[in-house]
Formats: structure tokens, C-alpha cells, sequence
């Protein structure tokens, strides 16, 4: 999608949104970025008809709450002590030992 065609969209949007008071205005931008968040995509990328598959299976039950620094955290305490290495593409995994994984890469 070209800028001038994300441009008119987002003006589009806003004069949809004129037509709301104020108060409405704020509560439905709420739920659009709070969708958007749930679903991590913009709304222009979520499906109306699969928005809420997991819903069928329980979807997330329980609280809901924020990883402090984000899930790279997560993956960075994963990493540790690793050889990782960005952008390079994978030819070969080896699932042979019951201890270890060896990934190969192109270069």
C-alpha cells in the first residue's frame, strides 16, 4: 500500500469518526488500538471474519498482563551462552542428540 493510499485512508478514518462526539471519538479509538494490540497487526491488516479464532479453543483465560522490557527479555535469557547469528539463512537442523540441536547456516 503507497503512502497517499495509507493517507487517504487514515483521513477517511477521521471523517468517520467526525460524525462522533468527542467522548465517543476517544472510546472507539480505544478499542481500535486495544484491537490492534491483541491481534498485533494495524487494522487495516486484521480480518474481520478471523479476529478472534482463538476464541474457539479458550482463547487467553486468566489476567492479562505486560512483560516488563517487552518478550525480547524472553528470548534474550533464551539466547544466553548461544552463538546466534542475524540474518543468516538456515540450511540444516539436526535433532539427533537427546542434549543438544546443531543448526548450520549458508555462510
Amino acid at each position: 500500500q503507497s503512502e497517499t493510499e495509507k493517507k487517504e485512508e487514515e483521513e477517511e478514518d477521521e471523517f468517520a469518526l467526525g460524525v462522533l462526539e468527542n467522548e465517543d471519538q476517544h472510546l472507539l479509538r480505544w478499542h481500535f488500538a486495544n484491537l490492534e494490540y491483541g491481534c498485533s497487526a494495524r487494522m487495516d491488516q486484521i480480518s474481520l471474519e478471523h479476529w478472534n479464532q482463538d476464541e474457539e479453543f479458550g482463547g487467553f483465560g486468566g489476567e492479562h498482563c505486560m512483560v516488563p522490557q517487552g518478550y525480547s527479555r524472553v528470548l534474550e535469557s533464551l539466547a544466553k551462552g548461544l552463538e546466534v547469528r542475524l540474518g543468516a539463512a538456515v540450511t540444516h537442523i539436526d535433532y539427533a542428540s537427546d542434549d543438544r540441536v546443531e543448526v548450520r547456516c549458508g555462510d
